[in-house]
């Protein structure tokens, strides 16, 4: 199935997936201090250089969920909506 546009979405529909939203920004920070003690503790024990540029690469999905998170957030004041 694929994921309706987002200005598609019904009022409950929008609230729903901008909870899911709110909660993956948690969860992002998590993997990455995750991913950053791990390529901490690698280049210490002189691991590979990809191992330790892991953070690096998650940094670019974390950025992409952070704008469609802000994306939702601005239809749901457009929309005079509340979490």
């Amino acid at each position: 199935m694929a994921q309706k546009e987002l200005r598609e979405l019904r009022d409950d529909e929008l609230l729903k997936t901008a909870k899911l939203y709110k909660s993956m920004k948690i969860y992002d920070a998590v993997i990455v201090g995750f991913l950053f003690g791990v390529a901490i503790y690698n280049a210490v024990k002189g691991g590979s250089f990809l191992i330790s540029a892991l953070p690096l690469f998650y940094l670019f999905i974390m950025g992409k969920n952070n704008i469609k998170r802000k994306e939702i957030m601005a239809l749901l004041k457009e929309r005079k909506l509340e979490l």
